[in-house]
């Protein structure tokens, strides 16, 4: 309890953090949204009755402070371009994205798990090296750059789907998470590559443990050995990269979201940045930050619950 505690506020201090360097980065743009929001129409009273009103002149502390009671109430941090609270602008894109990150993390554990157990049984073997390799080379290719490829091939080469043309959920099911595949696919590629490299690794590991040995000289055969004894242990080191992968599939589902025109948190907020729309995308960053950093609290639990070596630290340590 003592470490979740320690990471409960670890999350907030850093929360904080993000949401000041945010909020002062933007105030320090050239800019200014009263009269982006005027337009042509700008006479300079209404231009400072629409400043007042907006508390653009109040010192920046105190809009600071109402930026951050903003984030806890329901009204607050109303969109420049919108009228409505941030917040409800995000609720109506926030399905989406996390559609299209829970459809890529499930790729991702049902394709990782499986190539990393066949890169880790044997060291040396040719499906080994070449299933490394290819991680190698999937890691360090972008998201969005694989989004334009699956593009290319599918839509303008295969003609198996049309590029564009997002289905929303309420119009057709069916045909929503159909067209998330393809996306979703894009994002988890090159987190399936992350996964393989250190499982395999983690395997090869365990591989050489003295329970391995002992269990192969009872006669069990070397796919049992794998998958009742070393998998089971392998996977908690994969763990600690669980919540760097939730935060990557997240940024990656925004990015991503541009290619296959999909109306979800990275539209609105590259739409937010265009109109310098300021309190959306102030409140889109911090939610991002606040969904890696849960993630990250989550997965370092996890890890404490099924390492025992951590359990025993804990134990040592309240002593």
């Amino acid at each position: 309890m003592k470490q979740i505690g320690k990471k409960f506020i670890t999350l907030i201090i850093t929360l904080f953090a993000v949401s000041f360097v945010t909020f002062f980065l933007f105030d320090q743009i050239p800019s200014n949204p009263a009269l982006a929001m005027l337009g042509t129409n700008v006479t300079e009273d209404r231009l400072l009755e629409l400043e007042e009103q907006m508390g653009l002149n109040d010192p920046f502390l105190t809009r600071y402070g109402n930026f951050l009671k903003g984030l806890f109430e329901k009204e607050g941090n109303v969109s420049y371009t919108y009228q409505i609270p941030a917040s409800e602008l995000i609720g109506e894109r926030l399905p989406i994205t996390f559609t299209l990150m829970a459809f890529s993390f499930l790729i991702t554990l049902a394709i990782s798990i499986p190539l990393g157990m066949l890169a880790g049984r044997k060291k040396h073997s040719k499906t080994s090296g070449i299933i490394t390799v290819l991680s190698q080379l999937i890691m360090s290719i972008p998201p969005f750059f694989l989004g334009i490829l699956l593009t290319i091939l599918f839509g303008l080469v295969l003609n198996w789907i049309q590029v564009g043309n997002y289905v929303s959920y309420e119009e057709n099911k069916l045909e929503f998470f159909t067209y998330m595949i393809l996306p979703a696919v894009a994002v988890s590629i090159p987190k399936i590559a992350m996964v393989v490299k250190f499982l395999r690794v983690s395997i090869l590991e365990q591989m050489k443990q003295d329970y391995v040995i002992t269990a192969k000289g009872k006669g069990l055969s070397s796919f049992r050995i794998l998958t009742v004894h070393v998998l089971k242990n392998a996977l908690i080191p994969v763990l600690t990269i669980m919540g760097m992968i939730v935060g990557d599939l997240l940024a990656g589902s925004i990015v991503v979201e541009q290619v296959f025109n999909i109306p979800g948190l990275g539209r609105l907020l590259v739409t937010s940045i265009g109109n310098r729309d300021y309190p959306v995308v102030s409140s889109i960053i911090v939610f991002i930050a606040s969904v890696v950093m849960i993630a990250y609290g989550i997965i370092d639990i996890l890890y404490m619950i099924v390492d025992p070596r951590m359990r025993r630290k804990e134990t040592m340590e309240r002593n």
